[in-house]
């Protein structure tokens, strides 16, 4: 198992009603991310949000150029994002979700879009398929347990 403390999410609006009062911020389950491309090139993103509500996992497609990530052909698919569509193109990378303890590496495809999202979604195709999730509310913590068939690899933090 897994787990992450929710990170602040400060407001972009400091008179936010969404923030609770006397607080710095809102508390999301923001977790670290690397994606690798096929020739080894990797990016972290910090932080990418777990979203049980997104079905698929979502990043720039500007990180799609800069891992040379092999897409597949162009698709009708798109997505929604503020009563805009945004055109989806999926390509297979190598993720990686490490804590201080702990390395979780596997292969997913995941979509690409010009959507100007805030954060990486990590969403059920790609992530949430290959791990139980349970989400600490009171402790502010995420924790995610691989599930039997997670594809990928489990290595110790040396």
């Amino acid at each position: 198992m897994i787990r992450f403390s929710y990170q602040v999410e400060k407001p972009s609006n400091p008179s936010s009603q969404l923030v609770p009062v006397g607080k710095p911020g809102r508390l999301r389950p923001l977790l670290p991310i690397r994606l690798f491309g096929p020739t080894g090139r990797f990016h972290r993103y910090r932080p990418a949000v777990a979203d049980t509500g997104s079905v698929d996992s979502l990043f720039p497609s500007l990180a799609a150029t800069v891992l040379r990530v092999n897409l597949q052909t162009t698709t009708s698919q798109s997505t929604n994002w503020r009563g805009s569509q945004f055109p989806l193109r999926w390509g297979r990378v190598e993720m990686e979700l490490s804590s201080a303890t702990e390395i979780y590496r596997w292969s997913a495809v995941v979509g690409f879009t010009s959507a100007p999202l805030p954060y990486p979604l990590l969403g059920l195709a790609g992530f949430f398929e290959f791990f139980d999730a349970t989400f600490r509310g009171a402790d502010h913590q995420l924790e995610l347990t691989p599930v039997h068939t997670f594809p990928g690899t489990i290595q110790a933090v040396p």
